[in-house]
């Protein structure tokens, strides 16, 4: 059944629910978004406590990192 658009959630899960345990794989995972000749010189980030840091130093100017479909810096 799909969620009514109108439906408001006034607080969000705990941030350890939205954590993933193994970096090497939420790393791959953010590169899988994009295309190889992009991914591979491009800047990952991956989500931490306090919000996304920066995994690995991009060259090419592009960013990639894994949905979560909530906006952390809302987070209070």
């Amino acid at each position: 059944m799909a969620q009514d658009a109108a439906t408001s959630y006034t607080k969000m899960a705990p941030v350890d629910q939205y954590l993933m345990a193994d970096r090497d794989a939420e790393i791959a995972l953010a590169r899988s978004a994009v295309p190889e000749s992009i991914a591979r010189d491009a800047e990952v980030q991956v989500l931490a406590r306090h919000g996304f840091e920066t995994a690995v130093k991009g060259k090419n100017g592009f960013r990639v990192y894994r949905g979560t479909g909530v906006d952390f810096r809302a987070r209070s």
